[in-house]
């Protein structure tokens, strides 16, 4: 079941590829790309967020057997040999991962891998974010401060975070795949 019921997917999402020319809210960076919607993580009653490996695991076994071409990954967490396993058995798609919010030299997974490009999070002025993580193992950084996007309940919000970053990069690299396809 791929309905959003935490926000976080449905921003993305947004970000990545919302329709644009159609008098309504935001246009995303690739506009009229196909996405396959996947949701891994899900919402206890408390309002906090969660993720579990076996769904991440399960969530890019999905992508990959169904043909996605990129995957965006906007979550991280420890290193994991399942992850990993995971990660490599989805190593033909371009991957795509946030590097994290602890505004450290901290790695975050699956961001830090080999075949995964690792994005960092900058402002309007081009300048790292205090939340970004950072070091030599990022590859690129992309606006990640303050990004409007689709929300629940047809609605509209500005959030912040390299969670934001990834999916500009995704829908970058979309949109650079699209004029070739």
């Amino acid at each position: 079941n791929p309905s959003d019921d935490y926000g976080h997917c449905t921003h993305v999402t947004g970000i990545a590829s919302a329709s644009s020319n159609n008098n309504l809210g935001i246009a995303g960076v690739c506009w009229n790309c196909s996405i396959m919607p996947i949701r891994a993580g899900y919402k206890y009653k408390s309002g906090i967020g969660v993720l579990t490996l076996d769904d991440v695991v399960q969530a890019l076994h999905y992508a990959t057997d169904n043909n996605a071409t990129i995957i965006s990954m906007s979550f991280g967490g420890s290193h994991s040999v399942t992850l990993q396993e995971a990660i490599n058995y989805s190593s033909k798609n371009i991957l795509i991962a946030s590097a994290g919010n602890s505004g450290s030299l901290s790695k975050q997974y699956p961001c830090v891998y080999e075949n995964v490009i690792c994005v960092a999070s900058t402002n309007s002025n081009n300048e790292s974010t205090g939340h970004s993580n950072y070091g030599e193992w990022v590859d690129l950084s992309a606006p990640g401060s303050s990004i409007l996007s689709t929300y629940l309940n047809n609605d509209y919000k500005s959030l912040s975070g390299t969670s934001m970053s990834t999916p500009m990069v995704a829908g970058v690299i979309g949109l650079i795949k699209s004029l070739y396809d």
